[in-house]
């Protein structure tokens, strides 16, 4: 399959589907829209014995959010714990826990530049 590159503004009236190749052969996913444009990022990560995560925000990300904009960060326990996000940098966020060793998912959305 080729590449197609659109440049400039782009607006679709009919399906949009991302397509991947299953053991099943090529099929179509749904596009995840939003009411506005926004980019995303998921990870996991363990707490210190202290109870802290700083979690690095990826260049490729930083270099298209806008932190004009206040990013939202959504995190999910694997543990017994509470959490919470206590910076949200540029560059990095920090989640605390009131336990150490936490295990905690990550979701972080920021509006895209432009």
């Amino acid at each position: 399959m080729g590449t197609t590159r659109a440049v400039g503004d782009f607006n679709v009236g009919c399906k949009k589907n991302a397509i991947h190749v299953t053991r099943d052969g090529d099929r179509e996913t749904p596009a995840y829209e939003m009411a506005v444009s926004y980019i995303g990022d998921i990870g996991e990560v363990v707490t210190s014995p202290s109870g802290i995560a700083i979690v690095e925000i990826p260049d490729i990300f930083y270099d298209i959010a806008n932190f004009d904009v206040p990013y939202q960060v959504f995190l999910t326990p694997y543990d017994f714990c509470q959490m919470r996000v206590s910076v949200r940098d540029a560059k990095y966020f920090v989640i605390e826990t009131d336990k150490g060793n936490c295990r905690v998912g990550y979701e972080i959305k920021a509006k895209r530049r432009g």
